[in-house]
């Protein structure tokens, strides 16, 4: 057989760096790891519980999560529940009864609370928060009026998004001092108009909660839900909660786990810091699907729990928000669901009403990048799909792998560029003012590159990830940015300083300058 030539590729295409091509590679590779299911994903029927113990193990140690829960609810009971890995440095292990913060799910905690109330006639749902909350005030005092209970419960009472975590870079108060503080908050939109998540209209609840029942939150919350519910592993307070199991929590950097003691705000309580059970959780979804009953105790009517689970407020793609619920569809199916996260633990919870199955799923870290690309909410959908004999979504395997060799390549052809820049800049090289039309856009691409995108890294991702600088920096997606944006502005700076020097350099008065010697004309040698 012949020879095989040397493949001969255009010449456009020969000069293509190579690390653009690295680049591109890596780029395209973290994107299918979070957008396409991974063919071991495709499920044919739909798979009993205890066979998903072996895929989670696995999805869990990919994730670098060190410990987790999971438990499923079929037909009005609790049909199987699993943990893997540790609980805390003693390597005591996660079991279904390990307690851990369950952010957000606490607003579904909240809102059972709420319509408890309001089935026993304490309160009304569509009565302006004022008439149980006095002082309460944003900064129009009179679409402050306006705000109802309900719409506190489906997110469209106006408070945005900025009143409900700006509390968490400030010291630890009370429910009562975070209530009269919104009294300089502004609304986003006026009351019912729209839908805007916020923490702060859950933690107005349940400063609702405690003026109604003349109780404090933690103390109604035992009574009339955790105690009628066998919720043993269940508490808005910190001390019982560490008395009770509570394990160590994890922020994970590069994919590198730490080990710490959870983030934990009993002044936010009911919008995020609840310490709970996988069992305890399912004891809750038991007694939803049942229209408020667990075993013999009823902790709500079924309307009540009806209204629960209503979406009524348009919340994009996860469908509408109900109360402390998302109301959408999952592969065709109506799902139920809510996922939660305290910045150092994650959480899950769903049901499909159809199919009479309930999951919940608690881990025990959480960083930046899983946040943002719902990675611990991704492993719950994969969970519930099995379930149900569907196809999952993906799981964004090896993400962080994928992620550290992205930032290593990007920030290595960054240093090298910015290297060999620096390094051309000592060597004196004149150059006209750019005056063609690809001069002209070559220049244009490095300032948008050098001021525009740096300047949109340090102004924006602030905004954008709910913190300041000084916290991002200590998160691997944080410190990725900054070094970024540092070092684009560095490129520019040089890119400057060498631009002034080679315009000066070729500016043709420069040579009818006189020389030193004051003659204006070069001395020969050796003359």
């Amino acid at each position: 057989m012949p020879r095989l030539n040397r493949i001969h590729l255009p010449a456009v295409v020969r000069r293509i760096p190579r690390k653009a091509t690295v680049l591109a590679i890596a780029a395209a590779f973290v994107a299918v790891n979070a957008a396409v299911p991974a063919a071991s994903q495709t499920v044919t029927e739909p798979m009993a519980p205890a066979a998903l113990d072996d895929w989670f193990d696995g999805v869990v140690q990919d994730a670098g999560i060190p410990g987790a829960a999971i438990v499923v609810v079929r037909d009005g009971q609790i049909v199987h529940e699993h943990g893997v890995g540790i609980a805390d440095d003693s390597g005591r292990p996660v079991t279904g009864q390990t307690p851990f913060v369950i952010g957000s799910l606490a607003k579904s905690l909240t809102a059972l609370a709420v319509v408890q109330l309001a089935d026993r006639g304490r309160l009304d749902l569509d009565a302006p928060v004022r008439r149980y909350l006095p002082d309460f005030a944003v900064a129009d005092p009179p679409a402050g009026r306006m705000i109802t209970i309900r719409q506190l419960l489906n997110q469209t009472s106006g408070l945005p998004g900025a009143a409900g975590t700006a509390p968490l870079s400030a010291p630890a108060t009370t429910l009562a001092d975070q209530v009269r503080a919104l009294g300089s908050v502004r609304l986003a939109s006026a009351p019912g108009a729209a839908y805007q998540y916020s923490n702060a209209n859950y933690v107005v609840l349940g400063r609702v909660i405690e003026v109604v029942s003349a109780q404090s939150y933690e103390a109604y919350m035992q009574a009339h839900v955790f105690r009628p519910l066998a919720m043993s592993h269940t508490s808005s307070d910190l001390a019982t909660a560490q008395a009770d199991g509570l394990g160590r929590a994890h922020r994970l950097w590069f994919g590198l786990p730490d080990s710490h003691q959870p983030l934990f705000r009993e002044d936010l309580a009911p919008a995020g810091f609840i310490a709970s059970s996988a069992e305890d959780l399912g004891h809750v979804l038991v007694a939803e699907m049942n229209g408020g009953r667990f075993g013999t105790t009823s902790v709500a009517s079924p309307n009540a729990i009806a209204q629960l689970w209503a979406g009524t407020a348009a919340a994009g793609p996860a469908g509408r928000y109900a109360m402390g619920w998302f109301d959408g569809t999952f592969d065709g199916e109506r799902i139920i669901a809510h996922a939660g996260s305290s910045t150092d633990m994650a959480s899950y919870q769903a049901v499909i009403p159809s199919r009479g199955l309930g999951v919940v799923v608690l881990f025990n870290a959480q960083s930046v990048m899983y946040e943002l690309l719902h990675k611990p909410d991704s492993i719950g959908q994969a969970a519930v799909a099995r379930l149900i004999g569907h196809e999952g979504p993906g799981t964004l395997a090896l993400f962080y792998p994928a992620f550290d060799l992205l930032a290593l390549l990007v920030l290595a052809t960054l240093s090298r560029n910015l290297i060999r820049l620096v390094q051309s800049s000592l060597v004196p090289r004149s150059r006209p003012w750019p005056t063609t039309w690809r001069a002209r856009g070559m220049l244009a691409v490095r300032l948008y590159l050098d001021l525009v995108v740096p300047s949109a890294i340090l102004t924006r991702a602030p905004e954008l990830l709910g913190a300041g600088w000084l916290v991002l920096v200590r998160t691997d997606l944080g410190l990725v940015l900054a070094v970024i944006a540092l070092m684009r502005l560095l490129d520019g700076a040089v890119r400057g300083l060498r631009t002034v020097r080679a315009l000066r350099l070729s500016d043709p008065a420069a040579s009818l300058m006189p020389s030193p010697a004051g003659s204006g004309l070069a001395t020969p040698r050796g003359g």
